[in-house]
């Protein structure tokens, strides 16, 4: 089982928060532990919602690759 990229919108826009939640909670094959017994359910409906929200976010802002290549240290200070 393949875990899928949450950088690709293609599939999160494919995907429910339902689903989302079931993979946080349950996990997915070997590849990914549930959480269950880590986090609460309303913690868990949290994590979900904010998967899903990058989903919405504008193509516009730099990609962190872009950024890794345009920025020195010296211009993070």
């Amino acid at each position: 089982m393949v875990v899928k990229d949450l950088f690709d919108l293609r599939y999160l826009s494919s995907v429910s928060t339902q689903e989302v939640f079931s993979v946080i909670s349950d996990g997915l094959g070997s590849e990914m532990p549930g959480f269950t017994n880590q986090l609460s359910e309303t913690e868990r409906w949290l994590v979900s919602e904010y998967i899903r929200m990058l989903t919405f976010t504008g193509s516009e802002e730099p990609q962190y690759d872009e950024l890794a290549q345009t920025t020195s240290p010296q211009q993070i200070k």
